[in-house]
């Protein structure tokens, strides 16, 4: 990640900003937000008052549940 990166590290936690997270994971704003509050995309961790920021294992576990996803349905047995 470049130094001009959103990106925040806890430790060895690296926590990553909305725009970092709609990057990897291409849906709008408003669809993300819909699916974090109805539990489909990781909840955010608080970083301060006002901002929050995602676990970048929690983003990496999500797109690896729906790239399994994708390749169950492209398998041949269709399962």
């Amino acid at each position: 990640m470049s130094p001009n990166s959103f990106s925040k590290t806890q430790g060895a936690e690296q926590l990553l900003r909305l725009p970092e997270v709609l990057r990897l994971f291409p849906v709008s704003r408003s669809a993300w937000y819909f699916g974090v509050r109805s539990g489909t995309y990781p909840s955010p961790v608080r970083i301060g008052a006002r901002s929050v920021a995602w676990r970048l294992r929690d983003v990496q576990a999500l797109i690896d549940t729906c790239s399994g996803r994708d390749r169950a349905i492209d398998s041949p047995d269709g399962l």
